[in-house]
């Protein structure tokens, strides 16, 4: 904490002025992710960001009621009140990374937001949308991948199902996915590039 603040909260509380209140530690690291986020919103996005954008949005189409996506009649923009939602989500997804990057896992910002929240009224909602930006940052780059000799993270790991599974839900013989895992055939890059964004919505839906 600043020596000079807490120095002026001293005087302060001599001459019976309310004490100044302290920020939680949630409010502080998260206070500090937000800002950086919307700074980054503001830079053009690079292609793998605007792909996890178009997650977000999908996401914000798939939740939001056909009253929330109606546009004010009474608007003089062009407002897109999906992309308004999706915009949202996204610099949480921002926040995330920022935190990450700092050193913080889910699981201790989790244990700290539940530990105080006193002036974060709103911190079961900021962890729920930071955790759809963990997620994503956590398997992004990893997503099958299943071709690549050189790394055999399979998809079906990220997601807990078992090969048949797998092969049930994508339509992928079980055989294919065998071949493809073992090395003796290639999954084709358009194939891989399609499963990859299927997988990676399945998992932010989730």
């Amino acid at each position: 904490m600043d020596l000079a603040l807490i120095i002026d909260d001293t005087i302060n509380q001599y001459k019976h002025k309310t004490p100044m209140p302290l920020k939680s530690k949630f409010k502080k690291i998260f206070d500090d992710a937000w800002g950086k986020a919307h700074l980054m919103q503001m830079e053009d996005l690079p292609a793998e960001e605007k792909y996890a954008f178009s997650l977000f949005y999908k996401k914000a189409n798939d939740t939001m009621t056909d009253e929330e996506k109606e546009k004010d009649e009474w608007s003089w923009d062009d407002e897109d009140p999906v992309a308004d939602k999706a915009d949202f989500l996204y610099s949480y997804k921002l926040a995330a990374d920022v935190l990450q990057k700092n050193g913080y896992s889910y699981e201790y910002v989790k244990f700290v937001a539940e530990l105080d929240h006193h002036d974060v009224p709103t911190f079961k909602n900021d962890l729920e949308w930071l955790y759809d930006g963990f997620i994503l940052a956590e398997h992004n780059g990893k997503v099958y991948v299943i071709s690549n000799e050189e790394e055999k993270m399979e998809i079906r790991e990220m997601l807990s199902e078992s090969r048949a599974e797998f092969s049930r839900q994508y339509n992928i013989p079980v055989r294919t996915l065998e071949n493809w895992e073992s090395g003796k055939s290639s999954c084709p890059e358009y194939v891989r590039q399609l499963l990859e964004k299927a997988v990676r919505e399945d998992v932010m839906s989730q």
